[in-house]
């Protein structure tokens, strides 16, 4: 019995011992397969006069300059966790980018990238947003110093490939895109769709009913006891 248990134990230890070293090698893979960048450094299109910097240090698996736009992927920014691809186009204009996250999975579709653009030119942003979108699933802002949302169709726009140009602004500026699987929800029955707003409107009409009663109940007692 004794056997036993020892040739478990030793059995535990060296699976132990494999998974360590299987994931010190796959990270080490994974690091070696990366490009590092820092603050200083710029990306440029020189035929849009335009460049790209970020804020922070960080890493990519790839960049290229394609088409007059730089294309990363596999992002990292200030951060271990991968943010995503990024594709940016900058036209008189320099940017730098604070931010970055992009999420196409199945019950959420969410994209964001907080910049400052020195020079009224346009900046060209391809978040990675998947399937159809709509206009009113994005917004845009930029901060002078109080926060203004900027008009869609005149300030900034959405193309049909979920592709934002906006246009002529400075200074820091947020562009985000956020949808609950809307599409998922549209094909539902009407009743499914509108659920949450049907039963919050049945418990208001339920407390005030309540209320009522309560309230004309206090008032025959006081009535009776007068």
């Amino acid at each position: 019995m004794r056997l036993k248990r020892h040739r478990i134990g030793i059995a535990g230890v060296i699976f132990l011992v494999f998974v360590t070293v299987s994931s010190s090698l796959v990270l080490g893979a994974q690091a070696h397969d990366r490009t590092s960048f820092s603050a200083s450094d710029r990306f440029v299109i020189p035929e849009l006069n335009g460049s790209v910097q970020f804020a922070y240090n960080g890493s990519y698996s790839s960049a290229m300059l394609e088409n007059n736009a730089w294309v990363f992927n596999d992002l990292m920014i200030n951060t271990t966790r991968l943010l995503g691809n990024l594709k940016v186009s900058v036209k008189d204009s320099d940017i730098t980018i604070f931010s970055f996250y992009s999420s196409g999975n199945i019950s959420v579709n969410r994209q964001s990238v907080r910049y400052n653009a020195q020079g009224a030119g346009s900046q060209v942003f391809d978040l990675g947003a998947e399937g159809v979108t709509h206009h009113s699933e994005w917004w845009v802002t930029v901060s002078v110093p109080s926060t203004i949302f900027l008009a869609q169709g005149r300030e900034w726009h959405l193309s049909p490939d979920n592709i934002v140009t906006v246009n002529e602004q400075t200074g820091n500026i947020s562009v985000a895109h956020y949808n609950f699987n809307a599409q998922s929800y549209s094909s539902l029955p009407f009743i499914e769709r509108h659920s949450v707003l049907i039963v919050t409107l049945a418990v208001v009409a339920v407390a005030a009913i309540a209320a009522s009663v309560v309230s004309v109940k206090v008032r025959s007692k006081t009535h009776g006891s007068n």
